[in-house]
């Protein structure tokens, strides 16, 4: 099984016209992947269930920055 590098990246930033990367995915127990060229593709992803992982997917509040994560948000595969 090749292992992968997993980032989750953030809503689009208006100002600077980029995504934020969030975080790295290292936790995950699972990953499966279509890659379509010129198309959708779709994957899964398996992580610890109350993991600082899946609380990056799913989303949650930092004090400091904000909302983090949730919808909007994707992941970037290396």
């Amino acid at each position: 099984m090749q292992k992968f590098k997993i980032f989750v990246r953030g809503r689009l930033d208006t100002a600077t016209e980029e995504y934020p990367i969030l975080g790295v995915l290292d936790k995950y127990t699972s990953f499966e992947a279509i890659i379509r060229a010129n198309g959708v593709g779709t994957f899964t992803l398996t992580v610890p269930d109350g993991s600082t992982q899946a609380k990056l997917l799913t989303g949650y509040i930092d004090p400091i920055l904000g909302q983090r994560g949730g919808p909007g948000s994707g992941i970037v595969v290396v």
